[in-house]
């Protein structure tokens, strides 16, 4: 894949109060099922917040963790052990690092992104 093709950035579908811990810095790793595969680190993270708000922001994710460790996840991730551990349903999940988050002043509507539909969970942008 040449360096002009590859994947940079990818965009997260977020309930609006945990983007507002997020770009607050309190919500400092995104708990997912999966990670993005073939992505250089850093990457960026469009930040959609769900019931058609928008893109509102974006953060860089440095790093994942793949764990079933739930309880070191619960801190950083505003979780619970009982959420973790019912959203994981017997799986590993990916914990994404949050930093340099920014708050965008006017969101930016998801077919600007070249995208039809907010992904349930995430998904790449070219």
């Amino acid at each position: 894949m040449g360096e002009e093709n590859k994947v940079k950035t990818v965009l997260i579908s977020v309930h609006e109060k945990y983007w507002h811990m997020i770009k607050n810095g309190e919500k400092t790793l995104e708990i997912r099922k999966t990670k993005p595969a073939g992505i250089e680190y850093p990457f960026k993270v469009l930040c959609y917040v769900t019931g058609g708000k928008g893109i509102q922001g974006e953060f860089i994710c440095k790093g994942t963790l793949v764990t079933n460790v739930f309880q070191q996840l619960c801190n950083r991730s505003y979780l619970s052990l009982y959420e973790l551990f019912a959203y994981a349903n017997g799986k590993d999940l990916v914990a994404w690092d949050v930093s340099s988050v920014k708050s965008y002043d006017i969101p930016i509507q998801i077919e600007e992104v070249g995208i039809n539909r907010a992904p349930q969970s995430w998904g790449y942008i070219k």
